[in-house]
């Protein structure tokens, strides 16, 4: 695959204008995220960075001669139920609660007509996604955050020595 294929297959791209603003977001009162999911993923633009990172790493396996019913939920919905429930520190079952209880924050993730996946199949399909999209998408991310001034070049550290960095 080319460099930048799947950006053209898409339609979507990381490197488009800033289209929302930070300015309605409340203040910060602690250590701890301070606003609710459905508000961070629209500013952030969460979707467009899901969308990019499914379609750049293909699936391991075929979904089209897949026996029973068709998926109802996207794999851009597993993985920003997987988003939520990692930057709220949430257990599976509250994330998809969380989801059935506020439908703003179930429509901004891509669940469709209140539809909300159940907490077996979340788990089953969070899993076949693979580390590749997650990783993409954490990448995807960061650089979103950046773009929009959420976070600064000083802000991201990984390490995963055991050696004292400072």
């Amino acid at each position: 695959m080319t460099n930048g294929t799947a950006l053209s297959n898409t339609g979507t791209s990381l490197v488009s204008p800033v289209t929302t603003s930070l300015e309605n977001l409340p203040a910060r009162l602690g250590k701890r995220l301070w606003v609710t999911p459905a508000a961070f993923l629209q500013t952030t633009c969460a979707m467009q960075v899901a969308r990019w990172a499914v379609n750049l790493f293909p699936r391991s396996l075929p979904d089209s001669h897949r026996r029973g019913r068709k998926r109802r939920y996207s794999d851009e919905s597993i993985l920003l139920g997987a988003y939520i429930q990692r930057a709220w520190q949430m257990r599976y079952e509250m994330v998809v609660d969380y989801f059935r209880s506020h439908p703003e924050a179930a429509t901004q993730a891509g669940f469709e007509d209140g539809q909300v996946i159940s907490v077996g199949q979340y788990w089953e399909r969070r899993r076949a996604l693979g580390l590749w999209v997650f990783w993409l998408f954490f990448v995807g991310m960061v650089w979103q955050w950046y773009r929009r001034n959420i976070m600064h070049g000083v802000d991201v550290v990984l390490d995963s020595t055991t050696l004292q960095a400072w």
